[in-house]
């Protein structure tokens, strides 16, 4: 959120400007588990929190994964990003327009 917003408003001005119905898209749809992951299985062996640092982060990956990963769907139909874009993803109804 911190950095999809802030630089999303710095963009406004510009040709790369992101609507705001895609930005939200960005943040639900964020990895940001897997860097914490990586950092966490790198800890050294002789710290005493290992484990449960390692477990947080997998947790909150699993979260990421699951949670927001499995709404994604809903998310993108009920921000109405679908209707009238089909074709550009090659799907099945815009391989049926053709």
């Amino acid at each position: 959120m911190l950095a999809i917003y802030p630089l999303c408003v710095l963009l406004n001005g510009t040709s790369l400007k992101v609507d705001l119905k895609y930005q939200h898209i960005l943040v639900w749809g964020g990895l940001r588990g897997s860097l914490a992951l990586a950092l966490a299985l790198a800890l050294p062996q002789t710290i005493a929190e290992r484990g449960v640092i390692i477990v947080t982060a997998f947790a909150v990956v699993a979260f990421s994964v699951f949670i927001q990963g499995l709404t994604m769907p809903w998310l993108i139909r009920r921000m109405g990003l679908i209707a009238g874009q089909a074709h550009q993803f090659g799907t099945k109804s815009a391989r049926q327009n053709r």
